[in-house]
């Protein structure tokens, strides 16, 4: 009778034999960088093939990577090229497509809020607007929307000479701005 540790034993050198049959042999030498010989000892079962060897051939041969046997993984797959496929998808992942993710969610947070403020602007401005008082919006060089009223109904362009209607927030802004650091 057999005790558990020689059972393991056994059956890790019948799936070393099984992966190295179904991968090849020239295949699994290559792919783990030893000679020949010893990629026969390791299907013939004269020698152990380490654990990290069964894991590379899982790898190769079935196209998961260890621990990928819970049920959240349950359909994704590794592609010849090193991609990442979720379940029915033909769009694979890379690598640094997948690292990626953190800085396009923050990407999409900052615009959002910006989002969020330009609609709150465009909402004071025409509440403003109701009043007779004209709201004016300007970008800071961070990005960063400010706001503050501004009691013109109609601008003066000195440089062009015409007039500049309420609701052109930028060019209203750059003027206030301009007004503002002169009276400070």
């Amino acid at each position: 009778m057999l005790n558990v540790r020689e059972r393991r034993r056994q059956a890790r050198r019948a799936e070393t034999t099984e992966l190295i049959d179904e991968y090849g042999r020239n295949r699994t030498a290559r792919l783990l960088e030893v000679h020949d010989s010893t990629v026969k000892r390791w299907a013939e079962g004269t020698t152990d093939a380490p654990m990290a060897v069964i894991i590379a051939l899982r790898a190769a041969v079935h196209n998961q990577v260890p621990d990928m046997h819970s049920k959240d993984w349950v359909g994704w797959r590794f592609g010849t090229e090193g991609h990442l496929f979720a379940p029915g998808s033909n769009r694979g992942y890379t690598p640094g497509g997948i690292l990626a993710f953190h800085f396009k969610d923050q990407l999409i947070k900052h615009l959002q809020f910006k989002l969020k403020a330009l609609e709150e602007s465009a909402l004071g401005r025409a509440a403003s607007d109701q009043a007779g008082q004209h709201t004016a919006t300007a970008v800071n060089p961070l990005g960063q929307l400010t706001r503050g009223p501004t009691p013109v109904a109609r601008v003066e362009l000195a440089t062009k000479g015409g007039v500049l209607e309420p609701g052109q927030a930028e060019v209203v802004a750059e003027i206030g701005n301009r007004a503002q650091s002169r009276a400070a």
